[in-house]
Order: C-alpha cells, then structure tokens, then sequence
C-alpha cells in the first residue's frame, strides 16, 4: 500500500453530509452558504494571484518536473472511489477527489463561459496546486474532481501535457443516487446558480423543468461536454468487476504502479454510498419520469453503450 494520506472529506462536505442526511430545513442557509463559498473563492483566487507573481519560474519548473493528471465524472460515478483506491495504492502519487472546494463556485460560471473556465485554470487553480503541493514528496499528482468536470477543455488548453479521462456510469443509477441527495432540492445550497447556458436547447425551458428533468439535464450535457473535450473514456462498472480493464484502462494510461492484490482485495468494498435511497430503482419509474429520461438522456446513454 502507498504511503499517501487517505482523501479526506472538507469541511463543506462533511457538513453538507450532515445537513442532507437529516429531515431539518433551516431557511436561509442556502443564501448563507452561497454567500461564504463566493466570498471565499473570490478572495482566494485574489490571494494566489498576488502570492503567484514572484514565483512563476518556480511554478514552472514543478510542473516540469511532475506528471499530471485529471478525471472527470458527474456526481455519483465513483470518482470518490477511484481517487481514494488510487490514493491509497498507486506508487509515489498523490491523487485527490474534490481538492479545492472553490471549484464548487467556479463549477456554476464555467458552464456559461469557455472564457471564465480557463482564466479560473490558468491564473488560479494551476498556481494554487503549486503553492498547496511543493512541499509535498511525489512524482504524480492527479484529481479526480467531478467538480472540475466543466473545465476540462481549460485544463487541456492550459496543461497539454496532462493526461485526462472521462469516467461515466448508467445514468439511471446515478439518478436514483442524486434523486434521493439534496441536489436541485430545497436543500441545495448551489441549485439556483446551475442552469443552461443560453446556448443549450433546455435553456428556454429550465423555468418549467421538474426536479427530474433537471437531473436528467445535468447528466446529460455535462457528460457530453466531457466527452467532446476529452478523449480516455473510463466506464465505472467495469473498473469494479475486471482488473484486466482497470489495468489498461487506468494504471496503463496514467502510467501508474500498484499491487494487483490491492484491488482484489478491496473491489468489493463501497465508497461513498448512498446511505438511505427515497428513490426507486428504473423498473419502479413512473411512465412520465421513463419518457422524460429516453428524451433527456437516451441519445447520451447509447453512446456509451448504456
């Protein structure tokens, strides 16, 4: 087993577990959250901007000397698991899940704009893992950050010589997972700065989407926008059931060493799991909630094989 520290969960999501997983409702903490995170993303892509200045040959030199990666994935498609396994077990890497929780605010402003996810990339989130990591002993670092999934076309453009993949899973039980979490809910801190940009075809509809169909939205362009913009795609169900796969598909392609005996060991093992679902599986789905999903999702679903 590798020496790395285990990912560990940051405060906003240990505390966004605890506040989903109980029946209380406290008005206005949404706003108060949303306001927080916004001050402080805004604050500290200030700070590394100013701390940065004197320091970029440094910063250029680390990421000579280091080989990067970044996966991608909408919420509930093990990215919790495979960084965490990855973390523990690949050999003189250091591989995190949701490092920086800014990326929960600058997630929401990269979906309408190209432009506003690549100076995020460019001039912060590459001089923030400079500054959090050069101190750290490793040869590899990678993320593999469902939150970064909308700049991964900034990341290719800032970071060519990273490697990148797409790990996507059926979205018929990713949306059971996300139905029965506070995400679009009522509960959700994030949910009224998350909607198409004007670009997209449900934009002019979003006002009169259920819950549902905004889940099945978000599956669906975010993986699309992950597919276009990146080109190693990873299917989550078969990292879990064939080391053969996992070997070419992960250690292969990120070039990375690790004890077969580790998977074999810990395959079985759940991470992150859903701790009480209030949603059916697909063969329970309404006859609408199956139309809206075939319409919304269905033409993604099939390209990969779903």
């Amino acid at each position: 087993m590798s020496e790395n520290p285990q990912v560990k969960k940051r405060l906003y999501t240990r505390l966004m577990d605890l506040y989903r997983h109980n029946d209380i409702y406290i008005p206005g903490f949404n706003t108060l959250t949303r306001t927080i995170l916004k001050a402080k993303a805004e604050g500290h892509v200030k700070d590394i901007s100013v701390r940065s200045r004197n320091h970029q040959a440094d910063i250029a030199d680390w990421y000579t000397e280091k080989r990067l990666f970044f996966g991608y994935g909408v919420f509930r498609s093990g990215t919790t698991f495979l960084a965490d396994f990855l973390n523990r077990h690949a050999k003189n890497a250091v591989v995190q899940h949701e490092a920086n929780v800014n990326d929960y605010w600058f997630y929401a402003k990269a979906i309408h704009s190209d432009k506003e996810a690549l100076s995020y990339i460019s001039g912060y989130r590459l001089n923030e893992i400079y500054f959090r990591l050069k101190d750290v002993p490793l040869d590899v670092y990678g993320e593999i950050n469902p939150f970064l999934r909308r700049h991964c076309k900034a990341i290719a453009e800032a970071l060519p010589e990273a490697k990148q993949f797409h790990i996507v899973r059926d979205s018929r039980k990713v949306l059971r997972s996300l139905m029965s979490r506070e995400l679009f809910d009522r509960k959700d801190p994030m949910g009224s700065v998350i909607y198409p940009n004007s670009d997209d075809p449900y934009s002019e509809r979003w006002g009169s989407m259920n819950r549902f169909e905004k889940l099945c939205w978000l599956w669906s362009a975010d993986n699309r926008f992950i597919r276009e913009n990146t080109l190693h795609l990873i299917h989550f169900e078969k990292l879990r059931t064939d080391f053969d796969y996992f070997q070419e598909y992960v250690l292969d392609f990120l070039e990375l060493e690790m004890n077969p005996d580790d998977w074999h060991q810990e395959i079985g093992k759940v991470y992150n799991s859903t701790p009480r679902y209030t949603f059916p599986t697909y063969k329970d789905w309404t006859a609408e909630q199956k139309q809206q999903f075939d319409v919304i999702c269905g033409e993604e679903m099939s390209v990969y094989g779903y």
